[in-house]
This record gives structure tokens, sequence and C-alpha cells, in this order.
């Protein structure tokens, strides 16, 4: 196992071979040559569709969503297009998928894949630059430079992850890849690096990219600028960005004890979210209901971190300590167990 010296040092290494995925390789190989119509092909991958939305006459502990099998033409920002059992291509709505577990093009990647999901952020950083470089079609591409960013993030490199991320940007990431930002939440310290990079950022015409800008910008000297590119992307026609950049703007309402109305407001925007869009904000609303006064509160929080977004490891390890340090370990494994088949772990 590698050191966390040592996989910081790995991510920045392969954050140069990287950026040979520019936008133009991707997306030239999005032109692919179509499926004949009517051929059969086998659903080898697997689609999530929400919003898993909050079920208010159960409470929140029933989400709604579900999956299909298929298999996979092509998933960028504009477009998901599939062949169904039989072979037929149709359009599935692009703003409501929430996960995506594909057939991948080659062992390596499936390996990769699962370092992901168990935590091996090591051995995931040691694969990313050979894999990435593999023939795989563009949107797997995608996921897995994700999922690289997650990992350079997950480890406290955070300008590699942000840069990794803007390759992301530039190469057409679909809407719920938007969650892997790395965005400032609870964790409001930026280095002179950050801001740096932050600042070149909210000159990019990618609207994502000025969205990590901001959030890295919001607590410093630049907090005027954060808050004008914020409040404009709000406005933003990417549904997922004007959502990330109104939450992001919470970070700067003041909270008392007397704030109760407003967290409750805030959660349900948050819970109007793609689930995968939704760990940040629930973050947020933990953090600020301890500000709050209010522990048991911030705890529910917490275990719904833990709980919901189980494919996040890294924030998933924090949250489950939080919630235990209110309610109790028992309670939070009790209701680990009891939820788990509400949102499949992919």
């Amino acid at each position: 196992m590698l050191s966390r010296s040592t996989l910081s040092s790995v991510i920045a290494v392969l954050f140069g071979g990287i950026l040979l995925l520019s936008a133009s390789h991707v997306r030239a190989q999005d032109q692919t040559e179509p499926t004949p119509e009517n051929e059969t092909l086998a659903p080898v991958d697997q689609i999530w569709f929400g919003p898993a939305k909050a079920n208010l006459n159960d409470s929140w502990e029933t989400w709604n969503s579900h999956s299909v099998r298929c298999r996979i033409i092509r998933l960028d920002a504009e477009t998901l297009d599939i062949r169904d059992e039989n072979g037929t291509l149709k359009k599935l709505e692009l703003n409501r998928v929430v996960a995506v577990r594909p057939q991948w093009n080659n062992e390596h990647a499936a390996e990769m894949d699962r370092n992901f999901y168990e935590g091996k952020y090591a051995e995931h950083a040691k694969m990313a630059a050979t894999v990435l470089k593999t023939d795989m079609p563009p949107y797997q591409q995608r996921l897995l430079l994700a999922q690289v960013v997650i990992t350079a993030n997950a480890i406290g490199n955070r300008v590699p992850a942000g840069n990794i991320y803007v390759t992301l940007c530039k190469n057409s990431p679909p809407p719920f890849l938007f969650a892997a930002a790395p965005l400032n939440w609870v964790d409001s310290q930026t280095t002179k690096a950050m801001e740096t990079a932050a600042e070149g950022w909210l000159a990019e015409k990618e609207e994502g990219i000025q969205l990590l800008g901001a959030s890295w910008l919001l607590s410093g000297s630049k907090r005027n600028d954060a808050v004008d590119t914020l409040e404009k992307l709000t406005r933003s026609t990417n549904s997922a960005i004007a959502e990330l950049a109104t939450c992001q703007l919470w970070r700067i309402v003041p909270i008392s004890p007397d704030s109760a109305a407003t967290l409750l407001g805030w959660q349900t925007r948050r819970d109007s979210l793609l689930l995968p869009l939704q760990l940040g904000p629930t973050e947020l609303i933990a953090d600020r209901w301890r500000a709050a006064r209010q522990p048991s509160l911030s705890a529910f929080e917490s275990l719904r971190i833990a709980i919901l977004h189980r494919d996040r490891y890294d924030r998933v390890r924090v949250a489950r300590v939080a919630a235990e340090e209110v309610l109790g370990k028992e309670a939070v494994q009790q209701s680990a167990e009891r939820l788990q088949a509400l949102f499949p772990t992919p």
C-alpha cells in the first residue's frame, strides 16, 4: 500500500498523462459507427435513473430509483443513446441519470473501477494514466476521469484534482458527473496555489470550470468575484451547474440557533437534486445544523450521507464517524443494514 505522500506524487505524475485526453480526442471518438437497426445486443450496461427523491409519505428512507439494462451507444453532455435487447435505438432522458455501471471495454478498466468502489485509491491512482489511454468508448473515459478527480481530491491533492476536473469539463460530461467536482463545502481553506488556479478558471468559457474557480475563491480576497460568478451560474441552462451554484451560495449565509427555517428550506431544495449532486450540499447542511446547535439534526444528515452515498468511500468514512458520535454506533449500523437496498451500490 502506498503512503499518502507517495500517492500524492503518483497523482501529480499521472496528471500529465491524463491531459493527453484532449477534448478533441474524446469528441472525435464520439462519432462511432452505428449498430445496424434491430441487431440483437446483450444488455450489458446498467443505468440508474432518478431523481431519487424523498417520498414524504414514508420519510426520506423511501427513495424512488429504477434502472434499465441496455447497450450504451452514446453518453455525453447532450445525449443518452442506447439500444435495448432487441437492438432498437432509443434516446433516454439524460437529466435523470444518477449512476452508470457499464461493461468495461477491457479488464484493466474494470479493475480500476473495482479499486475505486472498494476505496483502494492507491491502486486506482497507479492505473489511471495508462488505463485512460486504452481503447474504450468515450463515455467510459469520462466515467473513469471523474473517478480520478475524486481520488486526487480525497487524498488532499486539490490542485491536481481541479486540473483533472477541468479536463473532464472540456470533454462533454453528462450532468451527473458534476458530482465529482472538487468544490469547497465545509472546509473553506484555500492555499495560494489553489487561489492562483481558481482565478484562471473564472475566465474559462466552460461553466463547470467557472463553478470550481468560484467555489475555491468564495472564502478569500476574491469573494466578490466569486459571488458574482456563482449568481450568474444560478441562471445556467445546465441544471446541474445552476443547482450547485445555488447551493454554494449557502456557504456565505450566517447561521445561528434561530436559522431552522433557513436550513429546512435548504433541505427541501437539496432533496430536489439528482442524488449524486446532493452529497456536498448535505455535508454543508450537516455542518450548519451543528452551528445552529442542533447536533441530532446534524447527525441525521451525516447518517444520510453514510447510507445514500456509499460509492463515495472518502466522504462516507467522515460522515459515519460524525453520525456515530451523536446517535451511537449500534443505531447507525442498524440503519445502514435496514436501508442497504434502497439505492443500489454500483
